[in-house]
């Protein structure tokens, strides 16, 4: 068969390099960009692919300059593109990405994988490399975590062809903690706990000490998750912390916040206590909500005894929070602050703080329609 069909190509001499110029697009291709890739005028354009649509190799729709193209079968472009010897091959795809990245704007922000994948296949490693992690980090926000762990893995694979020691560096460092990213959002933790730990090397070679700490929190919130008594992470995070300046507030912030926490955990309330207000004055400084907002939850998640006093603050500290979430002007911040003022009147028996804090909540909730958030309006109303 695919004899047959090379052999059909052959015949339409004068038209192969059109279709083979399609086969390299894709298995479906749109008139605007296989004339943007070819040198034809459009005239002979236009009759070269007639010719391929009346040998019954691709099928059309619509009608130029708005036409799109699907070859019949996926071994017709298979056989085509088969027909392209390795340099015609390299210079098309290099091709088909810059046409696509200079004249199809809307291709590159809805599919980068796919410029992504024809820089590729021209070697072309520096563009191949930015469009994958354009779409690595495009599949994280939407939660397509496989596909973003596989344009990471791509990231990292390519990275070692670049010739330049500092971009190989630092693109290898953007694979490995864009791929901890993603295999954390996977759930694979201790996964992802090693990733972030090959990541944090890469970045002492770099010599980044913000990069190091990035990675840090990444460990430490893996660690976390899979219930792990954090020893690891209070020697991961204390390495970070001392690597930091003065200058890292936002950084040190976080990570303070996340060292009480591991002590917390740990049992030791005393050293996470003093952690903590370290963290909360050092973000007040500093005056940037979203730090404050990080820092603030931090006791929040692990269990702790708490005297008459350190629940008194802790109400203190949940009404910050949502005035807090409120200045950053984030949805997720107010959804996440708004239960915790739920969970804290539940959690000390104050009827009357309670009931404030489910009518705020359910407010929330007719604005942001997601059933988890539905779900704790109606168990707080219940309770």
């Amino acid at each position: 068969l695919h004899a047959s069909l090379m052999a059909r190509l052959d015949r339409l001499a004068s038209v192969k390099d059109v279709a083979q110029i399609g086969a390299a697009i894709g298995r479906e291709f749109s008139y605007g960009l296989v004339s943007t890739v070819s040198s034809l005028p459009q005239k002979a354009l236009q009759d070269a692919l007639a010719q391929l649509v009346e040998a019954e190799l691709i099928f059309q729709r619509g009608v130029p300059p708005d036409a799109s193209y699907l070859f019949k079968h996926g071994l017709v472009q298979d056989a085509a593109y088969a027909s392209l010897v390795r340099s015609r091959r390299q210079q098309l795809h290099g091709l088909v990405g810059r046409a696509l990245e200079e004249h199809f704007e809307g291709a590159v922000e809805t599919e980068p994988e796919v410029v992504a994948h024809h820089f590729t296949e021209a070697k072309l490693a520096a563009p191949a490399i930015r469009y994958w992690k354009m779409a690595g980090n495009r599949a994280l926000a939407r939660s397509a975590n496989s596909e973003a762990i596989d344009h990471f893995k791509r990231v990292l694979a390519i990275s070692n062809e670049l010739g330049d020691e500092k971009a190989r560096l630092d693109e290898e460092f953007e694979g490995r903690y864009g791929l901890g990213k993603a295999t954390f959002a996977a759930e694979h933790l201790v996964e992802a706990m090693a990733i972030f730990e090959a990541a944090s090397a890469v970045a002492r070679r770099i010599g980044s000490a913000e990069k190091a700490a990035l990675c840090a929190l990444g460990f430490d919130e893996a660690q976390f998750m899979t219930g792990q008594v954090p020893e690891a992470s209070k020697t991961v995070l204390r390495a970070a912390l001392d690597g930091l300046s003065g200058g890292d507030g936002i950084l040190r912030c976080q990570i303070l916040s996340r060292l009480g926490r591991a002590h917390r955990m740990s049992g030791d309330a005393v050293a996470a206590l003093v952690l903590d207000r370290e963290a909360i004055q050092l973000a007040r400084n500093s005056k940037n909500d979203r730090a404050m907002f990080e820092v603030l939850t931090g006791g929040f998640f692990t269990p702790t005894l708490l005297t008459s006093d350190q629940f008194a603050e802790r109400g203190a500290l949940v009404d910050e929070l949502v005035e807090t979430a409120r200045r950053a002007d984030d949805p997720y911040y107010l959804g996440r602050a708004l239960s915790l003022g739920l969970y804290y009147a539940t959690e000390i028996g104050d009827r009357a703080r309670m009931d404030r804090a489910i009518s705020a909540y359910k407010k929330y909730t007719e604005e942001k329609h997601t059933l988890l958030h539905q779900w704790l309006a109606r168990s707080g109303d219940a309770m």
